[in-house]
């Protein structure tokens, strides 16, 4: 092999080896912004969930709460709320992303739902009661303040509520009054009248 060919293949050798090291570094320089925006992405979330210690939060099944801490369980990934409903004095936890945690609703968002309520009756048509039931039974797994007013707004137009529609109607009624006691700072018994006006409804 002459000096020319000898000369181009150690040039090409110098050069992978070069272009093998960049590759090296990029890979290097790529998995450090990644370890640092995870690293960001922690610290703020971190200090979202510092900012909840303390809130109201409110349930169907357990009415208003206060969270006491955010907690890790032993062989789960997830966090959890820790907190603590009513005068019980026990610990609840609930997943940070399951959705059936919400806080208290400002005035103005309470406002919007107030409205809902008021507004023109457009009672749904079912084919059975059976169908009618379970459809208010799923309405409950989303518990965003407008969408339980609108629950309760179409529920409240049946007159031949079964005893778990009622239930329904009670929980309904009952957290939206507590919702408002507490977004309005009004007492409990103007909150229920609150509700039941609103619904043009007379309190039982």
């Amino acid at each position: 092999m002459n000096k020319s060919k000898l000369t181009m293949a150690k040039k090409i050798r110098e050069n992978d080896k070069k272009r093998k090291k960049q590759e090296k570094l990029e890979r290097k320089r790529s998995r450090a912004i990644k370890r640092e925006l995870q690293n960001e992405n922690a610290d703020e979330e971190s200090r979202a969930h510092d900012d909840v210690i303390g809130m109201k939060v409110l349930s169907l099944e357990f009415g208003a709460g206060k969270i006491l801490g955010i907690e890790k369980i032993e062989n789960r990934q997830e966090q959890f709320y820790v907190i603590e409903y009513g005068t019980k004095k026990s610990k609840n936890f609930f997943p940070v992303n399951n959705g059936h945690v919400r806080f208290i609703s400002s005035s103005i968002e309470f406002d919007k739902a107030i409205n809902i309520l008021k507004s023109k009756k457009r009672c749904k048509t079912f084919s059975s009661k059976q169908e009618r039931q379970s459809y208010f039974k799923d309405c409950l797994k989303n518990q965003k303040t407008h969408l339980l007013a609108k629950t309760l707004a179409e529920i409240s137009c049946h007159d031949d509520l079964s005893p778990i529609e009622n239930k329904i109607f009670e929980q309904l009624t009952g957290t939206l009054a507590l919702e408002a006691s507490l977004a309005l700072s009004i007492s409990k018994s103007d909150s229920k009248d609150l509700i039941f006006n609103s619904l043009e409804m007379d309190l039982k």
